[in-house]
């Protein structure tokens, strides 16, 4: 709720192939300009985050836009908002735009570089299979507790979720690209099965509740608390509800969370980066 009513400027994203081959993909044009506002009764910073990237999901530029409001309560103030125009970028190899907009909770020397609250939207040029989200973006793990991290997975109109045929979700290191662990989502069985990477191939399949747990050294996935969820049989998204246990060995580490997804026709996209968890160190006595 705005108690005093909010910035209604409209943001266009577009994406377009040029004649020379470059993919010019622009958040806004040169005539309409967005407004990024703060909108709380306490100071602080709200950050959009545009990421360029390629048909894998990696990164190819960044943009950032962000307004730190030293007062707070009203979004139409001038002070609690920040005007931009046109974010852009060029290259061959632009397939989609993702924008985050969320609090910045990072250092004071770069209050974006962490959010919290992220909402997500991805924007594709081509026949892609959709979209994926990390629910939240930015989470924070103790080694040892249970947590349920969600990753949802849109399918692009008109089709419907049951139009996917595998979702396959990892962690992977952020330091040295190694993966902790690789699970598949099978849509015609509701079954999930783990890749085991010293046999390169998966595992039988298993259905969630089941009491089936799939270790690996760093982390475990428990079956009894992982869901699925879908918007219903014509609905575009399903959501993972993944129950996650790290062990001791991933303290101190952060892990990107990525998708890869096919559809029944048999187009694949992906590696997907959705989120990212960390893993504080452990420190031995009572948390504060």
């Amino acid at each position: 709720m705005h108690a005093f009513g909010s910035p209604v400027n409209r943001y266009p994203v577009t994406i377009e192939l040029q004649e020379n081959g470059l993919v010019r993909a622009q958040v806004n044009s040169d005539d309409v300009n967005g407004i990024l506002f703060w909108d709380s009764t306490s100071a602080g910073t709200a950050c959009l985050i545009i990421d360029f990237q390629d048909s894998s999901g990696a990164i190819l530029n960044t943009r950032i836009v962000s307004v730190t409001a030293p007062i707070g309560g009203n979004a139409l103030q001038a002070a609690n908002q920040r005007s931009f125009g046109v974010r852009s970028f060029t290259d061959a190899s632009v397939f989609k735009i993702r924008l985050r907009v969320g609090t910045g909770v990072g250092p004071a020397t770069n209050r974006c570089g962490t959010l919290a609250g992220v909402a997500t939207r991805t924007y594709s040029l081509g026949p892609a299979v959709g979209s994926g989200v990390g629910s939240p973006f930015e989470a924070s793990v103790h080694v040892g507790e249970e947590t349920a991290y969600s990753v949802e997975w849109t399918v692009p109109e008109p089709e419907n979720w049951h139009s996917l045929d595998t979702l396959l979700v990892r962690l992977v290191d952020v330091d040295d690209d190694s993966e902790i662990l690789q699970i598949r989502f099978d849509e015609a069985t509701n079954s999930f099965s783990r890749f085991h990477s010293h046999l390169g191939r998966f595992g039988p399949p298993v259905e969630p509740g089941s009491h089936a747990r799939f270790e690996s050294p760093d982390v475990a996935l428990l079956l009894r608390d992982t869901e699925v969820i879908g918007t219903g049989e014509t609905g575009p998204s399903v959501t993972l509800n993944l129950a996650l246990q790290f062990k001791p060995g991933a303290a101190g580490r952060t892990f990107a969370v990525e998708m890869k997804a096919a559809d029944d026709s048999g187009t694949v996209q992906g590696w997907d980066k959705v989120g990212r968890i960390t893993v504080p160190h452990v420190h031995h006595g009572r948390r504060p």
